[in-house]
């Protein structure tokens, strides 16, 4: 006698989804994993910003330490072991790392009024200036290059922290609009 083969009817899945539970969220579990979600993105927020301020106010210390210094060497020099002597035009390069950081500086605090109305293009380019006179003069090592490409790399941090941070934002809003509303289902 034939076998009947019995056909079981089983919902379509994903091959990724075979560890996870397919589990619909009530209303409020949906709440409180956003809620959830926004208070860690705004605790992490927080403490990123406040340590890229730290960062910069040092940098910033630092730099105005360089342009009222009389010495001819940077604020790292004793410290890295650098005898390099500075560029020619360190104070003006050092202006120029001066402005980039207090620029850096403004974009990590997302509510002041925007003071310094550089672009971001021009900004770059000034971070830039310091470590391109650096090779094109040929009169510096690799700690001096260093010392003359922080308030660019600060920058650049604090730029992909703003896109981060924004992006974050952009998908806990997502999520919000994601709410799967079980009374109108």
């Amino acid at each position: 006698m034939e076998s009947i083969a019995l056909r079981k009817r089983t919902g379509y899945a994903y091959a990724e989804d075979d560890n996870t539970s397919n589990r619909i969220l009530s209303d409020e579990d949906q709440e409180k994993v956003i809620s959830d979600l926004q208070k860690e993105y705004d605790n992490s927020t927080t403490i990123t910003l406040w340590v890229l301020r730290g960062v910069i106010g040092l940098s910033l210390v630092l730099h105005l330490k360089f342009l009222f210094d009389d010495t001819g060497r940077h604020p790292l020099a004793p410290v890295l072991g650098s005898s390099q002597p500075l560029v020619p035009l360190a104070k003006l390069f050092g202006l120029l790392q001066v402005v980039v950081t207090l620029r850096t500086l403004q974009l990590a605090i997302p509510q002041t009024v925007n003071m310094l109305r550089i672009p971001a293009t021009a900004t770059f380019a000034l971070a830039a200036a310091s470590p391109l006179w650096c090779v094109l003069t040929r009169t510096t090592d690799l700690i001096q290059l260093g010392w003359w490409s922080a308030a660019g790399l600060l920058l650049l941090g604090v730029q992909q922290a703003n896109i981060m941070i924004k992006e974050s934002k952009k998908d806990i809003a997502e999520l919000q609009g994601l709410m799967y509303d079980s009374k109108s289902a």
